[in-house]
This record gives structure tokens, sequence and C-alpha cells, in this order.
């Protein structure tokens, strides 16, 4: 379960949807983010402290450690990583008891992921944290995973993101789904996206974990209408499926459902998904496919 500490951010990314989630995810208080933890551990061991960036939150460490004494078995935080540049701040971090590490990295280019994030310098601060945290994992029992968009912006550079990283010892990614806001003058058609889906599945990088969030399967499963929806094992051994979820803590039930409303509404079945065997699963494809 994710918790939104904070919507306050160093990076202002071209796609975030956080803005759209503060009336229903966002802690308004510490009093409130401690009784957001306490909640949690009834009903899970693992949390997971996200934002906007949770790195600026001041306090941070205090409730870290928090979480470490309410027994949670797993502590993650989801983070650009630019301010664990920072070596003792991030031994703190794993001191304290944060053992899994979720960094969104969009290109391994500086150009293409200041583009995105519409910071200058902030690719550079991102990659220098995640050499730290490879770096203390040498010591400490973390995880660390990349999250990444396939976006127009970046699927040029999307295979050497993933390659780099695989050679500097990452295995565990998710590649999501760019949610196409009304308005946005160009993205990816949906054969380019399925090229560039095949391309990541067929690297060849056998110890890889690759999670494909949000992707319609027919944009997944192209080749064979008979393979079953989270089994890509022709592909890759380790390449799986998850449809776009909300597993954060919502403060405010009450929105939830005009939120999910809101979301549901920017997809739609095409005549063609009337056949397909994934239909009863799959919200259909973004209808600004179509629109354009």
């Amino acid at each position: 379960m994710d918790i939104t500490l904070s919507l306050k951010c160093n990076n202002d990314c071209l796609f975030c949807p956080r803005h759209e989630f503060h009336a229903i995810i966002s802690c308004n208080s510490l009093k409130q983010i401690y009784h957001s933890i306490n909640k949690t551990r009834e009903t899970s061991q693992t949390i997971t402290l996200t934002g906007g960036e949770v790195t600026m939150l001041r306090g941070l460490i205090r409730i870290v450690k928090h979480c470490k004494i309410r027994g949670f078995r797993a502590i993650g935080i989801i983070t650009n990583a630019r301010l664990l540049k920072n070596p003792a701040f991030t031994r703190d971090l794993l001191i304290a008891g944060v053992n899994e590490f979720a960094v969104s990295l969009y290109s391994v280019r500086d150009i293409t992921h200041d583009r995105i994030t519409q910071r200058t310098g902030s690719c550079r601060e991102t990659k220098a944290g995640i050499r730290n945290l490879i770096a203390l994992r040498k010591k400490f029992d973390i995880s660390i995973r990349i999250n990444t968009v396939l976006s127009s912006f970046n699927y040029r550079d999307l295979e050497k993101t993933i390659t780099s990283l695989y050679k500097a010892s990452i295995r565990d990614f998710i590649i999501a789904e760019e949610i196409i806001p009304k308005g946005k003058a160009s993205h990816l058609s949906l054969p380019e996206i399925k090229d560039y889906l095949t391309r990541i599945r067929t690297l060849g990088l056998r110890q890889a974990r690759i999670v494909f969030r949000g992707f319609a399967p027919c944009l997944l499963y192209p080749e064979s209408a008979n393979r079953r929806q989270n089994d890509l094992k022709g592909f890759h051994p380790a390449s799986i499926r998850e449809n776009h979820e909300v597993d954060t803590l919502i403060q405010a039930k009450t929105k939830k459902s005009a939120y999910m409303s809101k979301f549901n509404r920017l997809f739609s079945k095409r005549p063609f998904c009337v056949d397909c065997r994934f239909a009863h699963s799959c919200k259909g494809l973004q209808k600004r496919y179509f629109t354009d």
C-alpha cells in the first residue's frame, strides 16, 4: 500500500498525474501521516512512502523510523533519487529502515530526461542517486527498481536506458503506459507502441524482471491470441502485464469513485475488442488514439 506524504516535488514531469489525485490521496499534516501509517499496518506488513518527491519532506527519517517501529517488514519509497546524490542522507534512510527503492528515470540521456522533468540537471542527479544506491547495496539488503514511462518523448532512448541500467546491475523495471492528456499535440501511435514493446521484450536480458503497466493486452500480445493474460514466457522469462491501478491509501473515499470514473472515461472498447479473449479484464484503448 502506498501512502502519499506530500505532493511537493523538485521535478515538474510533463505527464505527471499527481495533481489530479490531491484531494483523495495526499496527507495534509504530520498527524495524518502517522495515522495513515498506523492504519496501513493493521492490514499489511509492507508500506511504500511516496509523493510528489518524498525525499523533500522534512522529518522523513523520523517517519521511516516510525514505520520500522510499527513492524513493517518492507519499507519502500518512490523517488526521483535526486536528493539521494547525497551519500550521507541515503545511508541515513537505509539505517532508518528503507529497504526498497523505486526510482523514476525516463532516459539515461540527460537531454531527454531533463526535457520530461522540465528541470535542467535532474538526470545527472538521479543517476548519481542510483549509483549511490548500487554502491550501498553491498552493505545493505535493499532492492532497487526503475520506473519509467513509454512516451513520445523517450521512446527512442528506452532500449538504451534499460540495457545501460541492466549493465549497472539493475534487474527490476516497470514500464508504464503514458496517460495521454486532453489537448496533447502528439503521442505514439498504436503500431509504434507495439513495435517498441516488442523491442523491449526481446532484448534478451535473461535475469531482468520487467513489468508492463497499463498496456492493453493486444499491444503486448499481437503475435498470439492464445497467450494467457499475464504470461509472456515465450518472449521473456520474467515479463508481466499489470492493469492501471490506484494502490494508494485514499484520504477522501467519497472522491475516489469520481476520480476513477473520470479515469475510466479515457478508455473505450473498439469493434475489434468484441472477440478479444481479454475483453473482460481490459478497459480498452485510450480514446485519444482514435480522435486525433
